[in-house]
């Protein structure tokens, strides 16, 4: 078992549209940067970095996935730590959409959109 990818799409700028690689609808909404109103049923869950919590959680996970999100040792952000990709199902890629600018100093934030290509399994 070789777990989920991660694949990393740095946008440089603002956010763009982002749509399921599988069913072709959209997730990231560039305006709102948000999940789209009703997720397509690939999606796993959408993690925001900034605000350091799920924006969006399938209501029925994966069972390893589940496991590594409500365990009590571990933190939100470790989710996505290579030894827990490696527990992850071997059809999930993860996509880590990051964007970067300047405030008062260079800024980026990144949404983490996982995906399984085996919907209920």
């Amino acid at each position: 078992m070789s777990g989920a990818t991660m694949v990393d799409i740095d946008f440089g700028g603002e956010f763009e549209p982002f749509f399921c690689p599988f069913c072709g609808h959209r997730i990231i909404n560039p305006e709102t940067i948000e999940a789209g109103s009703t997720p397509c049923q690939h999606v796993e869950f959408i993690y925001v970095d900034v605000a350091g919590e799920f924006d969006f959680v399938k209501t029925q996970l994966h069972p390893t996935v589940e496991k590594l999100m409500n365990d009590p040792e571990g933190d939100t952000w470790g989710i996505l730590d290579s030894g827990n990709l490696k527990k992850m199902p071997d059809d999930m890629v993860i996509f880590g959409l990051t964007t970067s600018g300047m405030a008062c100093g260079p800024v980026s934030s990144t949404v983490s959109v996982a995906l399984r290509l085996n919907v209920g399994s």
